[in-house]
């Protein structure tokens, strides 16, 4: 018997917001709709025993190995039984019922050629969080190397009655039909992090198919805490994906382009107070 909405929840040590994750989550589940997934990325913390005593409604995939946010959520969706997937970060807190909002959307005259729709992001404090993006190329790359009050970025909306086709939304969370994933397979496995979306809607877009911000239920974004800091290894893996995505989608010309970039704006950055693993990261840009 399939379920109507597979929620599925790639986790790694992050055990506190998964557990207020699931707990608001578990308000608005529907037993004959929707099945919730959590793929575990071989936490060390205590995320499995407790998931497995505190939810036990929770179907846990453990992944015997960090894959990383996109595998891990191929892993998911390959065992998902829903007709839809909601693919939704740990470190988020459902705000209405989005489960719901999203079959609406589908079973409405509006979904035709859509691909995938996310939900509007709020922080702690309700303000408004980044939702969706343009797919970035190269004239952008060069613009975000400079000062960002020289070229300010602004989000291409094509707005409609109640919601908005954008180029990409926002990782956090992916509403998307079954359909979309069997057309074009899940998530490129060599994105370990960052940029994995982003990729997997461009293609989307070759392939026709449509990217919706749709105003309905919010969604609280746990960002800027402890996992959210800067660091040498998290700037290396970030830019490990921007170089690939602009590989894959723009030649390896134009990945050469970014790396030189990026050695660039890191090494000049090097000299601000605190900021002495930029000189390193600078270094390690050729070999990301």
């Amino acid at each position: 018997m399939s379920n109507r909405v597979s929620v599925i929840i790639v986790s790694y040590n992050c055990s506190a917001y998964l557990r207020s994750c699931l707990q608001k989550l578990s308000i608005y589940l529907q037993a004959a709709r929707d099945e919730v997934i959590v793929v575990d990325n071989a936490s060390e913390d205590d995320t499995v025993h407790w998931l497995r005593t505190e939810f036990p409604w929770v179907k846990l995939i453990e992944a015997g190995g960090n894959l990383g946010f996109g595998r891990a959520n191929n892993l998911g969706m390959a065992q998902a039984r829903g007709d839809y997937f909601f693919l939704l970060n740990p470190d988020t807190e459902l705000l209405g019922d989005a489960m719901g909002a999203g079959l609406s959307f589908f079973e409405s005259e509006h979904s035709s050629g859509v691909g995938v729709l996310g939900f509007p992001l709020v922080s702690q404090n309700l303000q408004p969080e980044v939702s969706a993006g343009n797919f970035p190329d190269l004239i952008r790359l060069t613009l975000d190397m400079l000062p960002a009050n020289f070229f300010p970025y602004e989000l291409q909306l094509r707005q409609q009655a109640h919601y908005s086709m954008v180029d990409y939304v926002s990782g956090a969370d992916l509403f998307l039909p079954r359909s979309t994933y069997e057309q074009l397979g899940g998530f490129d496995p060599v994105f370990f992090l960052f940029y994995e979306e982003t990729e997997w809607q461009f293609r989307m877009r070759q392939h026709g198919l449509l990217r919706v911000l749709l105003q309905g239920p919010q969604i609280m974004h746990h960002v800027g805490t402890s996992d959210h800091k800067v660091s040498l290894t998290k700037i290396l893996l970030f830019e490990k994906s921007r170089v690939y995505y602009y590989r894959k989608l723009y030649g390896r010309m134009a990945s050469l382009y970014c790396r030189f970039l990026l050695s660039f704006f890191y090494f000049s950055r090097s000299f601000q107070p605190g900021k002495n693993y930029y000189r390193e990261a600078a270094s390690k840009m050729w070999y990301v």
